[in-house]
């Protein structure tokens, strides 16, 4: 990738390539920036429109600054994501801006009104985390932090947002971007393939250097309560894609190497599962924060929720397969190797 960038490090922007570029905002939730992608296509796209706060402002508008172009330039805007970090701030954009929105038809709630649906689903995390066997205490802890982020994102009026559908060829001058549904890590989360500049703006389906979080499906999607079993098919819908394309993730720098990281993804959920079952051989039954807290020693209490979403994933998925059985205790779910 020689060649392909040039970094401003002061604004966070980085010059992809003479048609991308990269504006990073920092998250107060998290340790890794998201990435904004800013499209020079006929008119002006942004892939991703990060958090609604006032240093996302700051950083897109110096970001676009560095490109001779405004806010209000911004023609459309793709939301690959419903999570606050990628589309909090699109209510805020499309108020400023005459920008269309575009989400996967699966997120358009989720996107449309941010606040409401966050205290919408609240009560039912709350009863998540209750049997994946946290504290009574812990649980209101989860349940403050997860209301915590109705402040990242706003309301959006709904004749703004375009609802797309898996395959489609959004209708955006100057540019031929294939959605790719790749439910997992939200019900519907999408990533976009440039079909002729040959790069994939990746959302968190797949990221360099961390593997992406399950969801928890708040009501069930699809008969499924947890978002693994989706993230590790929608993973293997991505081997149909060039082996040299250029990886435009939703945080992190840009990278090549796409079908070999998608061995390490998978190589990586197959060890855990082994290692789930191991433990559970060991311990004959554990809750989901249990077998999380072994995995993970010392794990904080504000990662103890990460943990346990890729737990409860994997021991869906072994449920399902019949190598494990559970139960549900004393409000808690019990799981053991099945016999």
């Amino acid at each position: 990738m020689q060649g392909e960038r040039t970094r401003e490090r002061d604004v966070g922007f980085e010059r992809v390539n003479e048609r991308v570029a990269r504006i990073t905002i920092p998250l107060a939730f998290f340790s890794v920036p998201v990435n904004v992608h800013v499209v020079l296509a006929e008119r002006p796209l942004l892939v991703d429109v990060g958090p609604r706060t006032d240093e996302a402002l700051e950083r897109l508008g110096a970001g676009l600054d560095r490109l001779s172009l405004r806010l209000e330039d911004v023609a459309d805007a793709v939301v690959t994501h419903h999570h606050v970090d990628h589309g909090g701030f699109l209510s805020s954009l499309v108020e400023r801006s005459r920008a269309r929105a575009w989400v996967h038809e699966d997120d358009l709630a989720q996107t449309l009104d941010v606040p409401g649906e966050i205290r919408r689903r609240a009560a039912r995390y709350r009863e998540v985390a209750r049997l994946w066997g946290l504290s009574h205490e812990d649980v209101a802890g989860l349940a403050r932090n997860y209301e915590g982020y109705a402040v990242y994102g706003g309301t959006t009026p709904r004749e703004r947002l375009t609802p797309v559908k898996d395959g489609e060829l959004l209708a955006i001058p100057g540019i031929r971007l294939r959605a790719i549904h790749v439910p997992g890590h939200s019900e519907g989360q999408i990533v976009l393939h440039d079909e002729d500049a040959n790069a994939l703006f990746a959302a968190d389906c797949v990221l360099e250097r961390v593997t992406p979080n399950p969801t928890v499906y708040i009501p069930p999607y699809r008969g499924r309560t947890t978002g693994l079993g989706d993230s590790l098919a929608s993973l293997e819908r991505l081997r149909s894609l060039p082996r040299d394309v250029l990886v435009l993730p939703g945080h992190g720098a840009p990278f090549r190497g796409l079908h070999a990281r998608l061995d390490e993804i998978r190589s990586h959920h197959e060890e855990r599962a082994r290692g789930i079952l191991a433990l559970l051989a060991e311990r004959k039954e554990a809750t989901v924060v249990s077998l999380a807290r072994e995995i993970w020693r010392g794990l904080r209490s504000e990662a103890v929720v990460l943990a346990a979403r890729e737990v409860h994933g994997h021991l869906d998925i072994l449920e399902q397969q019949g190598s494990v059985a559970r139960e549900e205790r004393d409000g808690a779910w019990m799981f053991r190797r099945a016999t």
